[in-house]
């Protein structure tokens, strides 16, 4: 089965047009070759970043991009908040801590000089995100409390 061929993001490559045809020239491709290479690299970076392993993705004279022991902590918190508030399903939530936690000491132990690497490259993780957008929207679970309390009002029969 193909893959459908996906059009290149057009605004960053319009915005940065001469050095996509100053590329092109030095490396000698045409410009539509140049902006599918550039376009292919964004869009696996992106793959990458959103790896539900939360890799560090490293990019030489660029930068290294990956999550950080206190933005994990910042969500760990955040999620046992809601849970205490009863804001969206207690399981995911759950979930979603134990994850969290695990790249948090994955994060820390590489801070220590350890190598994760072999541990993580096949590591199998319960993908939360799907279940957690669509059972924890706050609106949501409030909408279906208020429902709760009208069935178990007192004086009306529940078959």
């Amino acid at each position: 089965m193909k893959s459908k061929k996906q059009e290149p993001n057009i605004a960053y490559i319009q915005r940065h047009s001469e050095l996509v045809d100053d590329l092109a020239k030095e490396y000698g491709v045409t410009r539509d070759e140049a902006i599918e290479v550039i376009d292919h690299f964004f869009r696996t970076l992106k793959e990458m970043l959103q790896d539900i392993r939360m890799p560090r993705v490293h990019i030489r004279k660029w930068g290294t991009f990956g999550p950080t022991v206190k933005y994990l902590e910042r969500s760990i918190n955040a999620t046992l908040y809601h849970m205490e508030k009863g804001n969206g399903n207690a399981e995911t939530m759950f979930l979603k801590m134990n994850y969290l936690l695990e790249i948090r000491n994955r994060l820390l132990k590489e801070k220590a000089g350890e190598e994760t690497w072999t541990e993580w490259k096949n590591k199998e993780m319960p993908d939360y995100r799907d279940k957690f957008k669509e059972r924890s929207n706050i609106k949501h679970v409030k909408a279906r409390k208020e429902e709760d309390k009208e069935e178990d009002t007192p004086g009306t029969k529940t078959d």
